[in-house]
């Protein structure tokens, strides 16, 4: 199970939430254990209600559509399907063939359709949802939302619902880690460390950039992982994360920097190196000489009961005295279904927390200079009970190539 349920029992009940209905996709997924694995083109399709009372069924909302990838992804939850509708008429998918033989997945659906959608379907996730806490005996509770619109839009059927905005709830209860989590963040640290050696062995003279992500990718595919993003370059090109992969030959000595993310099975990879094809130049080894000292001074600070706040004041600290006065990119975040999992993390604004076991994060450490380039640096770590454990083997160095 990815739910952490015992977290999210006690954030309940210390913020006196009866129920959490979550509409999210990552929030839907971690809840249930069901991945749709395919981006929602229409929002608010499937829903997890968790509710607190243990004595009380959870229950898995679903679009009728969805019940073929259901029976073959089930979650621990039971679920109730409803139709789409276009205006007022309901729009059920699938038939039943009455002169053909179902096999044992459509024998399945068929039961689903007769037992979810006919007893409790709908037309459109919000009257699912509304029906579901009714018949949970939760239609008068105090309900926690990840999405506040969808909660007020329940209301209008559940006249006497508390609905009650818990995005930021759902966020901090996502960051302790339960050991399936551990299990695929450590499987998509893993599977990132190798694409990026095979990456570093596309960096020669003379290669086009683009070949670098591509050499990236082509791993991530054969692992059954999604590319979410290779940021960076080479020169100066490398300066600014969102450069676009235009082709320009990589050169000797000057900066290739990199911020490299995938996600397998939902969960997140992210991983950030600075190279060089052959020698360095002065400049570069003085700029990551700092950096690489704000690496060895911070990463071995993490721990339990500390605060990223500090992490990040250290990192600075560090890296201006180690010779980069003006170095100020350092930000830790924790990983997981999303890249950046922080409470309240919206509008670029980001926020420090305090450290607890179970907790992956990752402290981002960056320069970017126009006209010389970028120097990075960047891995996930477990928060231990007694500090914490690298997910990667990668050297923490600066990488030579070519």
């Amino acid at each position: 199970m990815l739910l952490n349920k015992d977290r999210a029992i006690a954030f309940m009940r210390e913020h006196q939430l009866d129920a959490l209905v979550a509409v999210a996709s990552p929030n839907v997924y971690y809840l249930s254990d069901y991945d749709a694995a395919e981006p929602k083109d229409v929002p608010w399709t499937a829903a997890a209600i968790l509710p607190r009372d243990a004595d009380t069924e959870p229950a898995l909302i679903l679009p009728d559509l969805e019940l073929s990838l259901f029976a073959e992804r089930p979650s621990w939850m039971p679920v109730q399907a409803y139709h789409f509708s276009f205006d007022n008429e309901s729009i059920a998918v699938f038939d039943a063939s009455v002169d053909e033989p179902l096999d044992e997945q459509d024998t399945n659906i068929n039961l689903l359709l007769s037992d979810a959608v006919t007893a409790n379907g709908s037309a459109g996730s919000i009257r699912a949802v509304a029906r579901a806490l009714r018949r949970m005996g939760l239609a008068n509770a105090r309900v926690g939302f990840d999405d506040i619109r969808f909660g007020q839009l329940v209301q209008e059927t559940l006249k006497n619902l508390q609905p009650v905005d818990a995005t930021d709830l759902l966020v901090r209860i996502r960051l302790v880690k339960t050991a399936e989590e551990l299990t695929l963040l450590r499987r998509a640290a893993s599977i990132n460390q190798t694409a990026i050696e095979a990456a570093l062995a596309a960096m020669k003279t003379g290669v086009a950039w683009p070949e670098v992500p591509r050499a990236w990718r082509q791993y991530l595919l054969s692992q059954k992982a999604r590319p979410f993003s290779m940021l960076g370059g080479a020169g100066a090109k490398a300066a600014g994360p969102l450069r676009t992969s235009v082709p320009y030959p990589l050169a000797p000595g000057v900066p290739i920097a990199f911020d490299a993310m995938l996600t397998y099975q939902g969960y997140f990879g992210d991983l950030q190196r600075t190279c060089v094809i052959g020698d360095p130049s002065a400049k570069l080894k003085r700029y990551w000489s700092a950096v690489q000292a704000g690496v060895l001074a911070t990463y071995e600070k993490i721990a339990p009961g500390v605060s990223t706040a500090a992490l990040r004041a250290l990192a600075v600290d560090t890296i201006r005295q180690a010779g980069h006065g003006q170095f100020r990119i350092a930000i830790v975040h924790s990983l997981g279904l999303e890249h950046i999992e922080i409470p309240g993390a919206w509008g670029g604004r980001l926020h420090s927390f305090t450290l607890e076991p179970g907790m992956v994060i990752n402290l981002d450490l960056e320069v970017h200079e126009l006209g010389f380039g970028a120097v990075a640096f960047e891995e996930s770590m477990l928060v231990t009970e007694t500090g914490a454990e690298r997910l990667i083997s990668l050297p923490r160095e600066l990488l030579q190539v070519g």
